[in-house]
């Protein structure tokens, strides 16, 4: 199971991103790019499975600017 961190700019600001990393603990690198729903339960499921294969992944908030960490689903709400 991953985690939350913060990545840090060179201008000071900060945004997060979710890191699953393999039980070995390194592996070969993947960028799991979000869709417009967030960083939401489906995209850290798929970066825990990524991640239970060998693989370490990194997955942006790509919308921080707009409100850290906004999960939306995948219903008519979400939209």
């Amino acid at each position: 199971m991953g985690k939350y961190i913060d990545i840090s700019k060179s201008s000071g600001e900060s945004f997060a991103a979710y890191l699953a990393e393999p039980a070995q603990g390194s592996g070969p690198g993947l960028v799991l790019l979000q869709e417009i729903f967030g960083i939401n339960d489906y995209m850290r499921d798929m970066a825990d499975r990524y991640a239970e294969e060998g693989y370490v992944v990194l997955v942006p908030d790509l919308f921080w600017r707009s409100g850290a960490r906004q999960e939306l689903g995948y219903d008519q709400a979400g939209f």
